[in-house]
Formats: structure tokens, sequence, C-alpha cells
């Protein structure tokens, strides 16, 4: 449907307001970022806090304990930023670089981070999801979502449009995903955020008609 589609003039709007989709992160230094990461969380210097506050007055005992809570919160907090960025990665290699949209409608290969909030992706079998978006053409369309949820059975999606009353998982369409069967197109609503793969940006996109 043509009401769908952007232009490039609202196009050039939508990049201007929201960036490209950039979903990987750059990192300069991985283990700086890690323990950076985990020495940001309150709770540690909370404790820190409190087990110095213990042993200036005296309850040395009482000192040690707190003090010595600190190192299994720590590994803890290590591990699950760890995890974090391991899963990025792993995310990484199933993006697509490369997205069929149509704009102005006319069907377009463009770079995916060229994406925007707006824009009408065609996918086929075997295609990744290159941004998350909504599930507004196609028949029957099973959805590989083992690289974000590890579950190797296939996710049946449903048709969306202005009139569903509530959008749900499984209207969804997630990027790094892939496509098992048939044609069908995916309404871009958010983009990445630059250098933070854990944030998007997500457009005003119901402004179309149909």
């Amino acid at each position: 449907d043509s009401g769908w589609n952007l232009t490039q003039e609202e196009v050039r709007a939508q990049r201007a307001h929201y960036g490209s989709n950039d979903i990987t992160a750059i990192h300069a230094n991985i283990w700086l970022e890690l323990i950076q990461n985990t020495l940001a969380d309150p709770m540690i210097w909370f404790l820190i806090l409190t087990s110095a506050l213990f042993a200036w007055l005296g309850n040395y005992h009482e000192a040690w304990i707190l003090g010595l809570a600190v190192i299994p919160l720590v590994a803890m907090d290590f591990f699950l930023h760890w995890r974090t960025q391991t899963s990025t990665h792993s995310l990484s290699s199933h993006l697509a670089t490369d997205a069929l949209v149509i704009r102005d409608d006319l069907e377009q290969l463009i770079p995916a981070a060229e994406l925007v909030p707006g824009d009408v992706v065609v996918l086929r079998t075997g295609y990744y999801v290159p941004a998350d978006g909504l599930f507004i053409s196609g028949v029957h369309v099973q959805v590989d979502e083992s690289s974000l949820s590890g579950e190797s059975m296939p996710e049946q999606k449903s048709l969306v449009d202005a009139t569903t009353p509530l959008i749900e998982q499984c209207h969804w369409l997630f990027a790094g995903t892939s496509i098992g069967f048939i044609c069908s197109a995916l309404l871009v609503v958010s983009v990445a955020l630059p250098r933070s793969p854990a944030k998007s940006r997500t457009g005003g996109i119901w402004t179309k008609t149909t």
C-alpha cells in the first residue's frame, strides 16, 4: 500500500531526528567497559561504605562480613555484563547488512544502517530482519528467533494494521532474527541508538494512512 512507505523528504527528516540504525556498539576496550559497568552498581558502593562505617565504629566482625559480601556481588555483576556483551557480539553475526525497502512507491536496496522508523522493508525466505518492526504484510510467516531467545522452534507471526486493538509479541519482528517462509513486509518501528545495543529509538509511524 502506497500509504505506508516514506518519501525521500520524510526519510531525511526521520534520520535527522532518530539517527542511523547502528545496532552493534563500538568497544574501544571491552575489559575496561566491563569494569566500569560493574563498578557502576550502587549496591556495591553501599556495601563498601557500610563496611567502612562499621570498621570506623570498631565493629570489625560486621565490617569483614559486609566486605566479603561485596566479592560475590562484584563477580555476579561482572558475569552478567560479560554475558550481555557476548550476546551482543553473537547477535552482530546475524544482522543484515542491506535491506530491501519501499520508498516513493519503489523497491530500493539500501544499507541496513540507513533504515529509519516508518520504512517498509521487504523480507523473503532466509532474509535476516534488519531492524525491529511490525509485520504488516504476508501470510503464515515463521521467524527463527533462536539468536535472541535460544528457542529452536520458529515463531508464528500475525499481521498487524491500524485497526489492531492490541500489539503483542506475535506482531513483532526483531533485528537479527531470520524469516522462515513466505515473502512479507516489515514496518520499521525503531532503530538502534549509536553505541548502545540495549536501547532503541522509536518513531511515530501510525500517522500514515492505509
